[in-house]
């Protein structure tokens, strides 16, 4: 008995000096691991901050391209040169220093390097012995490689480099929908022409095709909208598609076309091409009512006598939300009838038609305040008065004092309007015919 328990004795300080000598070592390396780390780490700081003043210049055009690049990449130490392809996109801190970063890229060897990594080609993980790692590893590894090509896809789009833009089509059918996402986007903010009606069929299949394909209409949406206003005549065959949302998607890309012209420059009617203003026009006839609503918007950035008619019958739309835009539209034109729209709609039967009627008329100034005090007067619908009376009121609150002094004196007469509601409102009126 006594030797049994000293044998028992024996093994259990045998198994207790085994597993502080398996977790001495595993600390041992776990430290070893992160000094090595840290000292790696330490080595890319020092990299970043040796060579970061001379990729400064060279972005800011202080140094030549050529003679700079070959001088950073003599110095650059090969193995750290993934230092540099993370450092670089980084640098990039203003407008001036993105029109060179695609020659500077490219002088220094990285626009070749993201294209092979978008290709597929990109140097693989090194591992002493694949035979021994696990066959799922394998497989997740292989899988994640995905990240290097959607990443080289991200860096060329930041750097402006529009002549890989065939490469990134050829991308547009990656197997990983990831990839192709960050693809549409690079394609969009490059902006070439030739790309155009591949992003545009890619908006055919993935409408069509919803159901195989992961990529989302908004990427591709907003990716068409970043185009020159120009090339909207590639959107004829999709304005007069059989299917109603890539008629409405196509009339929504013009909007935003549209829209950023007005946003970027004084003129307030961007210019479409004639046959794409003819199809617009011809959609606020559309069976589909989204479609005539999107139309409505459309048209109001066109410079066509047609254009007020045209809202002026959807105006009258049986459903609600086109009249709503047609509404909204005719506040925008400043030729003359587009107030009548507006004041014919402060007794809709729709409580956002109404309100959009009477913003739409103070935005028109002081001929738009005029009708609403005009019709204030008149009218004995209970809800367009307290419509106008609330517009007013949010107006007369925002307006600033000095504008009192300003031609027409548009704040003075908010206030008389203001002052007229609250004496003429009737809040103990029946409620009206609308809801």
């Amino acid at each position: 008995m006594l030797w049994a328990g000293q044998h028992i004795v024996g093994a259990a300080v045998g198994m207790a000096l085994a597993v502080l000598l398996v977790t001495a070592a595993f600390v041992f390396l776990t430290l070893q691991r992160r000094a090595k780390q840290s000292r790696y780490l330490q080595e890319l700081d020092d990299i970043r901050n040796r060579y970061a003043p001379l990729l400064r210049a060279l972005l800011n055009g202080e140094v030549d391209c050529r003679t700079g690049a070959d001088q950073l990449r003599r110095a650059w130490p090969p193995e750290a040169f993934h230092a540099l392809e993370r450092l670089f996109p980084a640098a990039l801190e203003n407008s001036g220093q993105v029109a060179r970063a695609a020659d500077v890229a490219e002088a220094l060897g990285l626009v070749s390097r993201w294209q092979r990594q978008l290709r597929g080609e990109a140097p693989r993980m090194r591992v002493r012995d694949e035979s021994t790692q696990p066959e799922h590893w394998l497989e997740e590894r292989k899988a994640l490689q995905f990240i290097v090509r959607a990443r080289a896809a991200e860096n060329l789009r930041r750097v402006g480099h529009r002549r890989s833009w065939p490469l990134l089509a050829e991308a547009l059918s990656d197997p990983h929908p990831e990839v192709q996402s960050v693809v549409i986007r690079a394609l969009g903010a490059l902006g070439e022409p030739d790309s155009f009606p591949l992003l545009v069929q890619r908006l055919h299949e993935v409408v069509l095709n919803s159901n195989q394909t992961l990529v989302s209409v908004r990427t591709l949406k907003a990716a068409l909208a970043r185009f020159p206003l120009e090339l909207t005549a590639g959107l004829l065959p999709s304005l007069n598609h059989r299917n109603p949302r890539i008629r409405f998607l196509a009339v929504s890309i013009i909007c935003d076309m549209a829209q950023r012209d007005v946003n970027s420059q004084e003129s307030q009617r961007p210019n479409l091409p004639p046959q794409v203003a003819e199809a617009l026009l011809d959609l606020t006839r559309d069976d589909n009512p989204d479609v005539r609503a999107r139309a409505a918007e459309a048209i109001s950035y066109l410079e066509d006598s047609r254009v007020l008619p045209a809202l002026k019958r959807l105006a009258e739309d049986s459903t609600w939300f086109v009249r709503l835009r047609a509404v909204r539209a005719a506040a925008g034109r400043r030729e003359a009838g587009a107030e009548e729209i507006l004041v014919e709609h402060l007794t809709d039967s729709h409580w956002r038609v109404r309100e959009a009627a009477v913003k739409g008329c103070v935005r028109l100034g002081q001929r738009g305040l005029q009708k609403l005090v005009n019709h204030f007067r008149v009218t004995q619908d209970r809800y367009s008065r307290e419509q106008i009376a609330e517009e007013i009121e949010r107006c007369s609150l925002k307006a600033p004092a000095a504008t009192e002094s300003a031609k027409g004196n548009p704040t003075l007469v908010l206030r008389m309007l203001l002052e007229g509601v609250r004496q003429h409102t009737d809040r103990d009126s029946p409620p009206g015919p609308y809801a």
